[in-house]
């Protein structure tokens, strides 16, 4: 009697430390989805000439272990700015560039980045919005 519950013991405690280790997966890759250590500083916001629309160029960084993005946002001027509100990101960039913001019009936005930067995501538009990048 003594060998069989001493095989459901250690089958027990696999089972458990297994749920543990899926446990904590799940739990570190949902924080870092929802960006729980991340933070967002924003770098230059730019209002549209008509005032309906509002430009934010911000900096999304996740620690020391992931490199930190600039980001470039547009959205309605009298909603509050939430770095996690992806509907309006129209680019993102890599390795902290210098980002100016500049409207040229009520709706069309000028991004200068430095050409030498790659995009990681670029939306030519957000709603009546066309986004250009220029150099």
């Amino acid at each position: 009697m003594r060998p069989k519950r001493s095989l459901v013991l250690r089958v027990v405690a696999f089972a458990a430390g297994a749920f543990l280790l899926w446990a904590g997966y799940w739990s570190l890759t949902v924080m870092i989805a929802l960006g729980v250590n991340c933070s967002a500083v924003v770098l230059q916001e730019a209002t549209s000439p008509n005032g309906e629309y509002l430009a934010t160029a911000f900096e999304w960084s996740c620690g020391a272990t992931a490199p930190a993005d600039r980001i470039v946002s547009v959205r309605q001027a009298r909603t509050s700015f939430d770095p996690k509100q992806e509907d309006g990101v129209v680019l993102r960039v890599g390795y902290r560039p210098g980002i100016e913001l500049r409207w040229a019009d009520d709706h069309r936005l000028l991004v200068r980045i430095p050409d030498t930067f790659k995009t990681f995501e670029e939306r030519g538009s957000w709603r009546d919005v066309r986004v250009e990048l220029v150099n």
